[in-house]
């Protein structure tokens, strides 16, 4: 079947004039943000983030870090994302929360992705949470994020997967009017939804086209909370809950 590593191993070769920046290189922002790198500042590029995290030893369980490990080694040297900058990496995690952001830019772009659930004790919490408290601590974060990095910014994306995909959205309907007119799309890969009362915010409603939502055929995450966002059903080769993984999408 092909998936997000078979893309990627077809086409980071294929320059961005022959193929444009798509849905599926915004996918893979929302999977690097899941890389076990120290926080920074700085600008830097693929082959230099791939640099500092070569001597990473695993020192803690997530079933995202080894993948998201994998997709940085395939396009390390690649020629479709050699000019993909990333800066602004923010990982917290404490006892009141587990957060992680990044910004890419390329061709013009600026991507801005949040990480989902690690698997950490506090990151569950964090879960929980979303069903009865608006805002939650990670949600302030988020917004805060979005409107440091992307307010001189134009052509903003803004994706995340799981946890990382309702904070996505969350940011970008509270983001500052600037920043709200410039961003293009916002993907929530499986993300969890809304409640009735954010759903009927009218910053919710005004930026409610460019949600881009994509949940596998059986979706636990992305089904709970309100939905009106839902534009796509895909095919997943994950079994049960398994589905909830990106690498499994067809």
């Amino acid at each position: 079947m092909y998936t997000v590593i078979d893309y990627l191993k077809y086409y980071k070769n294929i320059s961005l004039k022959d193929v444009h920046w798509n849905t599926m290189d915004n996918l893979v922002c929302a999977i690097l943000v899941y890389l076990p790198s120290k926080s920074f500042n700085d600008n830097i590029s693929i082959p230099k983030l791939y640099q500092s995290l070569s001597n990473y030893s695993e020192n803690e369980k997530s079933l995202m870090i080894p993948k998201a490990l994998k997709v940085l080694n395939i396009i390390k040297d690649s020629k479709r994302y050699k000019d993909l900058i990333v800066s602004d990496f923010l990982k917290i995690k404490n006892e009141k929360t587990q957060f992680g952001a990044c910004t890419f830019k390329i061709d013009g772009k600026t991507i801005v992705s949040f990480q989902g659930t690690d698997g950490s004790f506090i990151g569950w919490i964090e879960n929980f949470r979303l069903a009865y408290e608006y805002p939650t601590y990670t949600h302030s974060l988020a917004i805060n994020y979005l409107s440091q990095v992307a307010s001189s910014s134009s052509d903003i994306v803004v994706v995340g997967h799981s946890k990382g995909g309702n904070l996505a959205v969350y940011a970008g309907i509270h983001a500052e009017e600037n920043v709200r007119g410039q961003i293009e799309r916002i993907y929530s890969h499986d993300g969890p939804g809304m409640n009735e009362q954010i759903i009927a915010y009218s910053y919710y409603q005004e930026m409610a086209g460019r949600i881009r939502k994509t949940i596998p055929g059986f979706s636990v995450i992305g089904t709970l909370l309100g939905q009106q966002e839902i534009s796509k059903v895909i095919k997943s080769d994950g079994v049960g809950i398994l589905q909830h993984n990106p690498f499994n999408w067809v």
